[in-house]
């Protein structure tokens, strides 16, 4: 799998010509990136090629989706966004990883806005469930987090048309999508599509946004390579405003999204941050090599786990085995589950706990489902803060979660049990007795037991 991987950035690096790239110039920059991002993503994923939709059930739904909004909100249909000539800065948190909870601490965002965000930033969520603004205990005090969910939909009732209006056989020739498929034929031409459409949609909405805001400096965000994300920052920078990406997990020279920008230049950095904040000098090193010193890249550290480390750690008796899920469902035959049920066998004394990722708790379900046909006990970790199971582990698990560099920061081993992981790792597993690439029932059992004989 790995070898595939690579072969197939190989793939994309060949691809990767002059003649080829500025195909993909468009008023919103060089849309080369959010293909690229999109067919990896794909590859690695095997997601299932979409089903195309007619128009008239996107409008349908659009309009289910908008009369939703106007009962919701009392057909109050102002998006009262507010022309604030006050607000330098906007940092944009994804609401997801804070459980659906207003409460809820988000590591990725909500240490960094209190330590460098300016007097005047306003920190701004795209979130359902909540009032247009609310407070959130973990941000500094008097902080009102601005929901942007009602602006959002009403804005894009809009653009309902939207995809229609481009059309599928006009966007596909003006970009030869086609050669794109046939190039690369795990992807369709049509996935292409919907995903110029969604970013196209994003952009027009966020350069919208950021005009009620007349005296920005800089966006703040994590995670610069999600479909919305790129739109956000391309809009930022159509307006010469600052944009700031987050390190928020793994940055490594194997990494999709960090490390194979290779044919980057300065007429087609439209879709990339300005800035990148990231944990040291190692992930400086690396960045600024792959985006051959296109942007400004500054070594903050990880105020997420300092603030832990410094206010809150336990020092208490190790009693839980921490698996971190991905956005995939474990297969019945993995190596995995086995060990887990040697674990309840041998080693019951601990807790083996399972830790939904944030943003996939629609897969939780199924992993009970699955998980409940095994022959072990097992709990799921409920903690708002991470680190507080963390801090009470005496293993981490995971394929490919960032959650490997805390758990480091902790003192704790990691077991990475993917190919792909290992990739991203490799510096860490050549380097560290604490990270270990384990892709065999045997092989766990026999780090797990030299584990416990150190402990």
């Amino acid at each position: 799998m790995v070898k595939d991987y690579r072969n197939f950035l190989n793939r994309i690096k060949a691809f990767e010509t002059e003649e080829n790239i500025m195909i993909f110039n468009s008023e919103y920059g060089n849309l080369w990136p959010l293909f690229k991002l999109k067919i990896i993503n794909y590859f690695i994923y095997e997601k299932k090629n979409l089903r195309r939709v007619s128009f008239i059930r996107t409008l349908f739904g659009a309009l289910f989706r908008g009369l939703n909004l106007l009962f919701k909100t009392n057909f109050r249909l102002n998006p009262d966004l507010h022309n604030d000539i006050t607000i330098n800065e906007l940092w944009l948190s994804r609401y997801k990883l804070r459980f659906e909870n207003k409460n809820s601490f988000n590591k990725y965002m909500d240490p960094y806005f209190n330590k460098f965000a300016s007097e005047k930033a306003l920190i701004i969520e795209n979130n359902e469930n909540f009032e247009s603004y609310y407070l959130n205990e973990n941000l500094r005090k008097g902080t009102l987090i601005r929901n942007i969910n009602s602006a959002y939909l009403i804005y894009n009732l809009k653009n309902i048309y939207l995809q229609n209006k481009f059309g599928f056989r006009n966007i596909s020739r003006k970009f030869k999508l086609d050669i794109l498929s046939k190039n690369f034929n795990h992807i369709d031409s049509y996935d292409l599509f919907i995903t110029y459409c969604n970013f196209a949609r994003e952009y027009n909405f966020y350069k919208y946004l950021l005009g009620f805001y007349p005296n920005l400096e800089k966006v703040v965000l994590t995670c610069y390579y999600c479909e919305s994300n790129l739109a956000v920052i391309s809009a930022a920078n159509s307006l010469n405003i600052g944009t700031v990406d987050l390190q928020h997990g793994v940055i490594s020279s194997e990494h999709f999204a960090y490390g194979n920008w290779s044919f980057l230049r300065k007429n087609i950095f439209q879709l990339f941050p300005s800035t990148y904040y990231v944990y040291s000098n190692k992930e400086k090193d690396i960045l600024m090599d792959s985006f051959n010193n296109l942007c400004e890249v500054k070594v903050i550290g990880n105020e997420s786990i300092n603030k832990w480390v410094n206010n809150n750690f336990n020092f208490s008796e190790k009693s839980i085995i921490l698996y971190t899920l991905q956005n995939d469902i474990i297969e019945k035959n993995s190596f995995i589950l086995k060990f887990l049920e040697y674990i309840n066998i041998y080693y019951p004394q601990y807790v083996i706990m399972f830790r939904i990722h944030p943003r996939h708790k629609y897969l939780k379900n199924a992993f009970d489902i699955e998980l409940k046909s095994r022959k072990f006990s097992y709990q799921w970790d409920e903690n708002d803060e991470i680190y507080e199971t963390l801090s009470k582990s005496i293993l981490h698990i995971t394929a490919t979660s960032s959650v490997v560099e805390d758990a480091l920061r902790l003192n704790i081993p990691s077991f990475i049990i993917q190919e792909f992981g290992g990739v991203f790792y490799n510096d860490l597993i050549q380097n560290s007795d604490l990270v270990s690439l384990v892709l065999t029932k045997k092989d766990a059992k026999k780090e797990f037991i030299k584990l416990i004989e150190n402990k």
